[in-house]
């Protein structure tokens, strides 16, 4: 009897922590490592715009300016 309940709890224990360890294979590592190469992604790709000439960096510049006032009258004519 006494063995019959210790091996049920072993195998309970067994199969929550078979659960828990697929929930932070999958879920957990499987979201740092998304972040992980989305970082790695966008880093190559912004590697390629870095070419040391200033009127690159005036656009960007320039886009990111435009950009913010456009979204600054698109809320201001919301409210």
């Amino acid at each position: 009897m006494i063995d019959g309940i210790v091996n049920l709890s072993a195998a309970i224990v067994r199969g929550w922590a078979w659960l828990s360890g697929l929930f932070d294979l999958y879920l957990v590592d499987g979201a740092v490592n998304a972040v992980a190469n989305g970082t790695y992604f966008i880093g190559r790709r912004v590697r390629n715009v870095q070419t040391g000439a200033i009127n690159a960096y005036l656009y960007v510049v320039l886009i990111g300016v435009l950009g913010g006032v456009l979204l600054y009258w698109s809320w201001a004519s919301a409210s």
